[in-house]
């Protein structure tokens, strides 16, 4: 012990002053509160902004090892707190969805080609849930006029459709399961469809 003290003789020094240092900051972090949770921010943003590459990365990798388990996650979390989005957001955040949608339109455009690309067995599975489900939900036994260049199949009801131009079609959002905006849009396509027909 004697032969290394001789060749470290500032150790203890060093060791003392480094533990004094850390009962100082210890103290300075729960007088000063806020300060320290804006400085770990700080240094926090920094990292990141130097290290953005390797982070992406290794979100990326562990999404997709745990996709499941995340998509489960925030399913379960959004349940759980319903009241509490619906309190805090309201009607916001589909209002900020779709509008974001309409400024970035070209770009969801180009994402949903690249991605029926990579993943165009998953792609073909979802297209055909969607038609038996359709099918299914709306048999459609009557469609009142013929197809026109253009024209988008608008269902009144489960069983009786029409066709009627795409942008008339697109310019009410609506749902036939939920009823949403259906009277709007039917009122537009049976004045579109009468006023073509003739019978008014």
């Amino acid at each position: 012990m004697k032969k290394w003290l001789k060749k470290h003789p500032t150790y203890f020094k060093e060791w003392y002053l480094k533990q004094k240092g850390k009962e100082h900051w210890k103290k300075w972090r729960k007088e000063h509160p806020e300060k320290y949770k804006q400085m770990r921010k700080e240094q926090a943003k920094r990292y990141y902004l130097r290290h953005k590459e390797k982070i992406s990365q290794y979100k990326r990798q562990w999404y997709q090892k745990n996709r499941e388990k995340r998509l489960q996650q925030v399913k379960e979390w959004k349940r759980k707190h319903a009241e509490y989005r619906k309190l805090k957001y309201g009607e916001k955040t589909s209002h900020y969805n779709r509008q974001y949608y309409l400024n970035h339109h070209e770009k969801f455009i180009q994402y949903g080609k690249q991605w029926r690309k990579k993943n165009h067995n998953k792609w073909l599975y979802y297209v055909k849930k969607i038609r038996s489900r359709r099918r299914r939900d709306y048999p459609t036994n009557y469609i009142l006029n013929e197809y026109f260049e253009g024209g988008h199949l608008h269902h009144l009801t489960p069983w009786v459709a029409m066709y009627i131009p795409a942008e008339m079609h697109k310019s009410i959002q609506h749902n036939l399961r939920t009823g949403k905006n259906m009277y709007e849009i039917n009122r537009k396509a049976l004045d579109f469809w009468l006023g073509k027909s003739g019978k008014v």
